[in-house]
């Protein structure tokens, strides 16, 4: 009892080492719209606006602001006249996984990214980039400053020949130009490039195509759309023609064209951040176009991603424990469990309407993780990762949208096809956040002050 009062009064005194804060139980709507997993970097930025209420409470470039450079190239490829927007993000850094125990947390950081994550955040802390990397607790952020997370840039190129078949989205898309042709009519108007690697898959076009198309968002709707295409791969999922219309683009302007094609104006809208919360926040607002936001006190229903035969592409890593999952969550009162089938849901917005009241959202690791995009700010999300993969996509997508995110490690490999979980570690989480129980997979009560454990140290 004295070691909790000690502990109680070191983490609120203005001298104590700052303990990362225990996600909080019962989530209200002040807390969410305080909620903020990540911060940013100021300092390295110009003129700033203020995003909106629904979004972090940060500030970024509008792409409005950023200066337009008009010039000319010469060699090859030869174009006559550029105009290009270089966009700056700011850097920020990235609250990790909650986890249930130290080990699990020890195992995370053995990852090579996470490593290499902190490894940034130590030379800048060095070399004292920034206030932000300065301030950061390299115990529980990552820091992303590099131009991957932080750069983007937009690019009109006109009067040119293209090859829409030469391969995938790079930051430099005009090796897909072959010539300047200021003689010959254009076949099309206006096109824009957008081929991504597995991009033809509704996970794959959400985390690799929606983040260049938010950028380009407002460059795009400069133009006419009866004029404007975009060159992209054919898409398997009919989920991404859907995706594609949250942004007002119909089936007829998404063109697979299969060789050489004169463009009056090419768009190069490739090169853009793989993850920056300016970007995905943007990309979450197209999803919940037309829904009513809900408070957190409507938001009842437990969303369980199952990976079935039934729903999903391929039955791998079903939990060992699924059945006593299930049944916990069962058994939440007055909260509804969802075992969710994509197939069910015949648009974009009824997946939407349904992930807008999520309280909690579980399963095991896959591509189902992808409609976390349409949750709210502050749902819990429980990944169960198996050990054999050491992914962070859905771990930095859901802190990118402020969710509340757990990672529980399971025994197994990414092509197993059952992992194994630990129930109690699940329970105590799914206690914790619905129930106001304070559980412990070793029966005691938790400590309050240890944000990765339910253990009393």
């Amino acid at each position: 009892m004295f070691l909790y009062f000690l502990l109680t009064i070191l983490a609120t005194s203005s001298f104590a080492v700052r303990f990362p804060r225990w996600p909080h139980r019962r989530l209200t709507d002040d807390i969410i719209n305080n909620f903020q997993p990540f911060r940013y970097d100021r300092e390295i930025l110009g003129k700033l606006e203020k995003i909106g209420k629904n979004h972090f409470r940060i500030d970024t470039i509008p792409t409005q602001e950023i200066v337009k450079r008009i010039y000319s190239v010469s060699g090859f490829p030869k174009v006559s006249q550029i105009l290009k927007l270089d966009i700056h993000y700011p850097a920020y850094t990235m609250e990790i996984p909650h986890f249930v125990t130290l080990e699990d947390k020890a195992w995370f950081d053995s990852w090579n990214s996470t490593s290499n994550a902190h490894k940034d955040l130590k030379s800048c802390k060095e070399n004292k980039i920034s206030k932000l990397c300065l301030l950061a607790d390299p115990n529980y952020e990552t820091y992303y400053g590099s131009a991957h997370f932080t750069r983007g840039s937009l690019t009109s190129y006109w009067n040119v020949i293209i090859d829409p078949t030469k391969g995938e989205c790079s930051d430099q898309d005009y090796g897909k130009i072959i010539s300047f042709d200021d003689k010959s009519p254009p076949l099309l108007q206006k096109a824009a490039f957008l081929k991504v690697y597995d991009g033809w898959s509704f996970q794959h076009f959400v985390d690799r195509a929606m983040p260049k198309l938010s950028q380009a968002k407002h460059w795009l709707e400069r133009y006419d759309k009866k004029d404007l295409f975009i060159l992209s791969q054919n898409h398997l999922d009919d989920m991404v023609p859907k995706l594609f219309r949250q942004y007002g683009f119909n089936n007829s302007h998404i063109l697979d064209y299969p060789k050489p094609v004169k463009v009056k104006e090419f768009l190069e809208i490739c090169n853009a951040p793989f993850i920056h919360p300016v970007l995905w926040q943007s990309m979450r607002t197209e999803m919940l176009k037309g829904i009513s936001p809900k408070s957190v006190a409507d938001r009842k229903k437990i969303i369980y991603l199952q990976r079935s035969s039934e729903t999903a592409e391929n039955a791998l890593r079903q939990p060992i424990q699924e059945p006593e999952i299930l049944s916990l969550l069962y058994q939440i009162p007055g909260y509804e469990l969802v075992i969710f089938d994509h197939k069910k849901y015949a648009s974009v917005i009824e997946i939407a309407e349904l992930m807008s009241s999520a309280a909690l959202v579980i399963g095991p690791h896959g591509g189902a993780f992808t409609n976390n995009i349409m949750l709210p700010a502050g749902t819990v999300i429980v990944e169960l990762l198996p050990k054999g993969i050491d992914q962070t996509i859905f771990w930095m997508g859901s802190r990118a949208l402020s969710h509340v995110y757990w990672m529980v490690p399971c025994e197994g490999q990414w092509n197993s096809v059952n992992i194994d979980c630990d129930l109690n570690k699940i329970k105590s989480i799914v206690h914790w956040h619905l129930l106001d129980i304070e559980t412990s997979i070793l029966g005691g009560k938790c400590d309050p002050y240890n944000v990765w454990g339910m253990k009393s140290f």
